[in-house]
């Protein structure tokens, strides 16, 4: 049975646990959940009552002590007497093992609890042999004297001395179900008080407004930030609950991590995307699919490149990469995800289709930038991406996540290539049907006159197509001018071309035709559009 962080930490303190690692996407929201484990709200009096709580002391490297409860006031004002603030760490806890109030019944005080904000960048730093000792001297100090050390952090990898001494939890996202709850408590409150006001301007939500509504706090990081994002959307100024300020909101979260880049250009298969019909085809199916649930797609950038790392010993990135590669094969399998990669030409589309295919079931898409992980300081970079794995987790509810990886080769390993089960696609340049769809789509798009002739070419991409279009509509050239500053891969890149083309040969799945790929001279005729759901011409 899975408890709560309050029935643990209750638990905890009930058998004199000394101490706990927490780890939580919210530090602020979890210390003020263990303050609120102690105190009583008045909701008549907008009060809250403080007396059967203990002293709950905050610290942290930047600022130092601070009391988070009133019986935490004058031991903390003693404390910054003696320590200059923030103080060594070790030093601090040293003082805090000597000091700290303990229980007395008789005085009907209870043991003192201290909230130590980011432990895990203490555990990261030169000094944290030190840290790790001070931390270790606190469990039989406050052992038998009720009092209990708290380490918050995104995700706290204890050394071997704190593991087994320290009790672990892990507060989770807001569940949907939460989210509702959440949102239902605020509409309640906002549709009376708009009837007490005879507020004609606001509409109260409806049900299908509050599901919305509710699906789109999911990733929110904790109830404290559902509550707020909720409150910013709600009342007569937004003529009752607007959904999409709520997906703004979620949308501006998500994009606050620096990995992560919502895709949220609306562009669609049907109007935005030319050939490779088996590939597109296979990933409507799934998409479509009532059994596969997907409502999360997330575009691994570059993936090779950033998992390469990965099939060597690790020594050039200290074992980064492998700590990395190690985690995405183990959050896959364990979490059963869908996946697949397209590999092949620059310029292809392979992008793209991580797009359209999360605007085509409406859910929301994130372009994952694995490298924007990787940090200076020894274990960021595992725990920046743990951490984005937690947050991919919750985004997705009680759904399936489909990964699309895309990169221009695929030299990784075997064990990650198996976790794309859904087909490892390679995207040569385009046919010459293709390449006449995608004339029409940018020529329409940058508004190109009919009378301006196409321009010969030969094995371009759907980019090179759009960049040509993009500069004959922003210098007012002819189509075959602009052409002439293009350089297309065929040409720049033909060697490193005809290495990918043979590399894929009869190993990878074709993207244009359904089953393997096989070089041009060797290719079989295949009627065109022969099973294929979705016409080329553009709208």
């Amino acid at each position: 049975m899975k408890l709560t962080l309050k029935e643990h930490f209750v638990l905890g303190r009930q058998k004199d646990c000394p101490a706990f690692a927490i780890d939580t996407p919210d530090e602020f929201a979890t210390a003020d959940d263990i303050v609120r484990v102690f105190t009583r709200i008045d909701p008549a009096n907008n009060t809250t009552d403080y007396s059967q709580a203990p002293p709950i002391i905050a610290y942290d490297i930047a600022s130092g002590i601070r009391a988070l409860t009133p019986q935490a006031e004058a031991f903390v004002n003693e404390m910054n007497d003696r320590i200059t603030p923030p103080g060594m760490v070790s030093e601090v806890l040293t003082y805090l093992r000597d000091n700290l109030p303990g229980e007395d019944r008789g005085a009907g005080q209870k043991g003192g609890i201290v909230v130590f904000f980011g432990y895990h960048h203490c555990l990261e730093s030169p000094d944290k042999a030190f840290v790790i000792q001070a931390t270790r001297n606190l469990f039989p100090a406050f052992k038998g004297t009720r009092r209990t050390f708290i380490a918050l952090g995104p995700l706290l990898s204890l050394p071997a001395d704190l593991q087994g001494e320290m009790l672990r939890h892990t507060v989770e996202y807001p569940t949907r179900a939460e989210c509702e709850a959440i949102v239902r408590s605020l509409v309640k409150t906002a549709n009376e008080d708009a009837a007490a006001k005879q507020d004609m301007k606001y509409v109260a939500p409806t049900d299908s407004t509050i599901e919305r509504a509710s699906q789109a706090c999911v990733g929110l990081k904790s109830p404290a930030v559902v509550e707020q994002a909720v409150a910013l959307s709600l009342g007569s100024r937004f003529g009752g609950l607007s959904v999409e300020r709520l997906n703004d909101i979620r949308i501006s979260e998500i994009n606050s991590q620096q990995w992560f880049s919502v895709m949220n250009s609306g562009r669609t298969f049907g109007k935005d995307y030319c050939g490779y019909d088996a590939a597109v085809d296979h990933t409507l199916a799934l998409l479509e699919s009532d059994r596969a649930n997907i409502t999360l797609v997330v575009r691994l950038e570059e993936a090779a490149d950033a998992l390469r790392g990965s099939q060597g010993s690790g020594a050039s990135d200290g074992g980064v990469k492998a700590d990395i590669h190690q985690a995405l094969l183990n959050f896959m399998e364990d979490n059963q995800t869908l996946g697949c990669w397209a590999t092949g030409e620059p310029g292809s589309g392979k992008s793209l289709l991580a797009e359209c295919a999360a605007n085509h079931i409406g859910v929301i898409g994130i372009a994952f930038d694995i490298n924007a992980c990787l940090g200076s300081l020894m274990g960021d970079s595992g725990r920046n991406f743990r951490q984005a794995l937690r947050t991919l987790k919750a985004l997705a509810g009680d759904g399936t996540i489909l990964f699309i990886a895309t990169s221009n080769d695929i030299n990784v390993s075997p064990q990650l290539k198996s976790r794309f089960g859904e087909g490892i696609f390679y995207f040569p340049t385009p046919t010459d049907e293709d390449t006449r769809a995608l004339w029409v789509l940018y020529r329409r798009q940058y508004q190109i006159p009919e009378d301006d002739p196409t321009p010969p070419v030969k094995n371009w991409t759907g980019r090179e197509i759009r960049n040509a279009c993009r500069k004959a509509y922003n210098m007012r050239w002819p189509l075959v001018k602009a052409a002439q500053y293009i350089v297309p891969v065929s040409v720049e890149g033909k060697a490193d071309m005809e290495a990918r083309m043979k590399m894929a040969h009869e190993r990878l799945l074709s993207a244009v035709t359904p089953g393997v790929y096989r070089m041009p001279s060797t290719v079989a005729q295949v009627p065109a559009n022969s099973g294929s759901r979705r016409a080329l011409e553009v709208d």
